[in-house]
């Protein structure tokens, strides 16, 4: 009997090998050899028995050993055999049956020419907690076993091994009674520990540990310690292995992603040939049936150093070419009313229908409306204001046509066309919404579950300065965290506020009071933008009352840690708030030049800012578009466009003028 050759993953189904027999191996990973990959788990065969002493869920079955599949392409594998088999004639032997063996790891020591496994090895009643050790001279075996032993004169349970690009190979694993983590230099035949070790995560009862190397820094995805049940995984990072490790939070995003989709983690697989492109593996454990217990692999997705791994009920690996379709563009693409004026790349354009909204006014076109339309993982959300002014979310896979929506219990002011929604996804998942705002008390809310598109209850951010809210805008930023900034107070007169979402706490703080403070004479209209590397890069121009035409200058700061602090494009750090007469000014413009406010704003891979805006020269009465930039020491503007009809700016309130406000992508290192 032959199985069906696989062309995609389906986490959490039965996988067959290629004589159509169900995988069986738990609690494993993976090693490429000469072309090859070799899958080692725990085989579980026969009955799911709890010992009539146990006090807890010890459900185990009898240890058959150690086996083995190869692959070339990871998603059909041939079984190879048990590579270490139980030794059923000694029943005080590390691998009778009647004892425990699990987490195998299997690396290759180019110096010795050996294949080495660790695993975790266990009396029957928990109590031997210790790492056990076997050589092969083969990838499929048969494997020698070494004996066993606690590596630094500690328990050693949950464990895996990594061997980094200099050849030297770690043990991580789970000690003193599971509540840290133990990251242990081996020696250089890869058979004991060196001596030389660290405690990580102390007191923070981590398991499952399973490491990967990204961009010069290392990764470690675990769980935590609660038996079969499922629980929220976590990764950390470092900067060295034997250094600092840093908590950045739940990588995994879609259903059930805070109980790690019902599974956990074992080990991270870099696919050979795809540069940036790795495997997540999960087991989904079936404790009353361990060998009916399933494989979960999800891809691991890396973007502007943020790390996903978001649920997919089907996936091949066409999803790591799809990240790579960026293009790094070397030019400025400036998109005016719909037309792109410095053409670049042309896309065939697909108009699809998603359903009927509000269009007496702007309001769901506004351009200064960002984050309507985003994306997260391979789906694409969307909100809007329906003909009756409710709120509605809807979502559809990439390359879709067909939408989910859902009409929220919420309504807004539609008549005013500033009250705009803004919205975003966090690190787990969970959308967040803010909506109706011109002058009105805060109304943000956030959905029930990850990727749902019902809503909970309306609640506050801070409680602080929540009662006169325009302008409301979500960022997203490489943790997983988020940025909210609004304008609180009036035109004329209001101040930038900023609050930071932190994923780890699920709660907002405020991060800057007053940030730029128009010190109740005017206010800034501002532009944000979160680049690749993190920096948050701020633009606005003064507004000296409710008249669009006492807009005037064009100011500029940048932070590098989440909002905190602030700086000049010199390097020269702010003293906060920003004013009038300490703020940096880009360009200056004075009133009534027909300066518009709320353009756009980008960043070069370098981090220099661009910004996309209009206004009038003083011996001319048509604005015109420009651009104006920093080339990473003094500030430049340029006319693009060379309009011929005239205008001008009055008033407060919307305006029906001739021309949209710019929007500018800036791709590359301008020169």
């Amino acid at each position: 009997m032959h199985a069906q050759k696989y062309t995609e993953f389906i986490p959490g189904e039965v996988w067959k090998d290629t004589d159509g027999n169900p995988i069986n191996a738990h609690g494993g990973g993976l090693l490429y050899h000469n072309g090859t990959y070799y899958w080692y788990g725990e085989y579980k065969k026969g009955k799911t028995v709890l010992p009539e002493w146990a006090t807890w869920e010890c459900y185990r079955t009898d240890v058959t050993g150690v086996g083995c599949y190869s692959s070339k392409d990871l998603l059909n594998w041939k079984f190879e055999g048990i590579v270490l088999p139980a030794v059923k004639n000694d029943p005080d032997h590390d691998l009778h049956p009647s004892k425990v063996l699990e987490r195998p790891k299997v690396v290759y020591n180019k110096k010795t020419g050996k294949f080495v496994m660790w695993a975790h090895v266990e009396s029957a009643d928990y109590s031997k907690a210790c790492a056990g050790v076997a050589v092969s001279d083969s990838p499929v075996g048969p494997f020698i076993y070494q004996g066993s032993f606690r590596p630094n004169n500690a328990m050693s349970r949950d464990q895996t091994v990594f061997v980094d690009d200099d050849g030297r190979a770690y043990q991580f694993y789970s000690s003193e009674n599971n509540a840290t983590m133990y990251i242990s230099l081996l020696t250089d035949d890869y058979l004991k520990p060196s001596g030389r070790f660290t405690r990580n995560f102390v007191k923070e009862s981590r398991e499952a540990p399973a490491v990967f190397k990204y961009d010069g820094k290392y990764y470690m995805l675990s769980s935590g310690c609660t038996g079969w049940d499922p629980n929220v995984a976590e990764i950390a990072v470092a900067d060295s292995i034997m250094g600092t490790w840093k908590t950045i939070g739940n990588p995994c995003t879609g259903p059930d992603a805070d109980k790690t989709f019902y599974a956990q983690s074992t080990y991270v697989q870099p696919v050979i040939g795809k540069k940036d492109a790795y495997i997540a593996m999960f087991d989904r454990w079936k404790k009353k049936d361990l060998a009916d217990s399933r494989y979960v692999w999800l891809p691991v997705l890396i973007k502007d150093g943020k790390i996903t791994i978001p649920w997919h009920e089907k996936w091949d690996f066409s999803i790591f070419d799809k990240k790579k379709r960026r293009m790094n563009m070397r030019r400025i693409l400036l998109l005016l009313c719909g037309i792109m004026f410095i053409p670049v790349l042309c896309y065939p354009q697909h108009l699809v229908e998603v359903g009927k909204g509000y269009s007496c006014t702007s309001v769901n076109t506004t351009v200064f409306r960002n984050n309507s339309l985003i994306t997260h993982g391979d789906e694409q959300y969307i909100s809007y204001y329906d003909a009756e002014g409710y709120l509605v979310l809807g979502k559809r896979k990439l390359n879709s046509e067909l939408w989910t929506l859902h009409r929220t219990q919420y309504r807004g002011n539609v008549k005013d066309a500033h009250n705009i929604i803004s919205m975003i996804i966090d690190g787990e998942g969970y959308l967040h919404i803010s909506f109706d705002h011109h002058g009105h008390k805060l109304n943000y809310c956030r959905s029930i579950a990850p990727t749902s598109l019902e809503l909970g209850e309306k609640m506050p951010m801070t409680g602080v300065d929540e009662g006169n809210v325009t302008y409301p805008e979500f960022y997203s930023l490489s943790d997983g965290d988020l940025l909210f900034v609004y304008r609180s107070g009036s035109s004329g007169r209001g101040n930038l506020v900023m609050n930071h979402y932190s994923l780890k706490e699920h709660k907002w703080s405020r991060v800057q009071d007053v940030l730029i403070d128009g010190e109740n004479k005017r206010n800034a209209y501002w532009q944000l933008y979160v680049d690749e590397q993190g920096t948050i890069h701020l633009s606005w121009v003064w507004r000296e009352t409710w008249q669009v035409e006492t807009n005037h200058d064009i100011c500029y700061a940048r932070s590098f840690d989440n909002g905190v602090t602030w700086y000049k494009s010199s390097g020269e750090q702010y003293e906060l708030p920003i004013k009038l007469s300490n703020a940096e000014y880009a360009c200056r413009l004075p009133q009534n030049s027909e300066l518009i406010n709320q353009t756009s704003m980008s960043a070069d891979a370098g981090g220099n800012p661009y910004i996309a805006t209009y206004w009038r020269d003083p011996d001319s009465n048509i604005p015109q578009y420009r651009i104006v930039w920093n080339d990473g020491k003094v500030w430049h503007h340029r006319q693009v466009t060379d309009r011929k009809t005239p205008f001008t700016l009055k008033g407060g309130g919307t305006k029906m003028i001739p021309i949209a406000r710019p929007r500018i992508v800036v791709g590359g290192v301008m020169v």
